[in-house]
């Protein structure tokens, strides 16, 4: 009786291991690269700045990207020039899918994102402002929609180049939300509907690596008056 109900204990302890590893809000990610690379630089104005945003440019970054020391923490980092737009205007980021990840809390699989932010630098490449959004807007790209997360942050007077990079601490968590396949300046960006055989919940990792589409937003022109 008594070897029965050890066994029977071995067993329930084994099951709840197996459930905590799963249910784990946060699993491990491979970051022994990123911590272990050289600085670029010591400044923010040495970040090379190898592309130029116009209207859209598809920026990466990726292992052989160099890494600096953000406010944030450590990140690859892609630098670029901003287009000649008079303020106010904004940039869109919209980070693509790049891959799967198996080990979700709900059991489902999730897609690999890089979560996006930029820090805007002076005609001299001095730092400005570090601009991200928390609220990531999942979209439907496409008739299969595979889905990007989407968010905005505006350009702040003075910036000339920006450099996408990531947050440290945001690297391994997670992102659940319901996707929509109007784009965020649609008219009724809160309203979604669904293809068949499209998925309802969006499930998502943060990875160090990623590609992100930049787009200029600028604000819609101001109504002509009534004659």
């Amino acid at each position: 009786m008594l070897h029965t109900q050890l066994i029977a204990r071995l067993v329930l302890l084994a099951a709840a291991a197996a459930a905590a590893s799963c249910t784990s809000s946060t699993p491990a990610v491979n970051l022994s690269a990123l911590d272990g690379a050289a600085l670029c630089c010591t400044e923010a104005r040495q970040i090379p700045i190898p592309g130029a945003l116009r209207t859209e440019l598809r920026a990466s970054l990726t292992p052989a990207s160099p890494v600096f020391l953000f406010s944030s923490g450590r990140s690859r980092a892609y630098g670029f020039e901003l287009p000649d737009v008079p303020l106010p205007y904004a940039i869109e980021m919209r980070a693509l899918p790049m891959g799967t990840v198996r080990g979700h809390p709900s059991g489902g699989v999730a897609r690999a994102f890089v979560f996006p932010a930029l820090l805007f630098l002076d005609g001299n490449r001095r730092p400005l402002d570090d601009e991200y959004d928390d609220e990531l807007v999942a979209q439907c790209v496409g008739f299969n929609c595979d889905y990007s997360l989407t968010s905005r942050v505006p350009v702040p007077a003075g910036a000339r180049y920006a450099v996408l990079h990531t947050l440290y601490a945001r690297i391994g968590t997670w992102y659940t939300n319901t996707p929509q396949n109007r784009p965020a300046d649609s008219a009724h960006p809160d309203k979604a509907f669904f293809y068949p055989g499209v998925p309802r919940v969006v499930f998502g990792q943060f990875d160090g690596v990623g590609d992100v589409v930049l787009r200029v937003r600028t604000p819609p022109p101001e109504p002509k008056p009534a004659s």
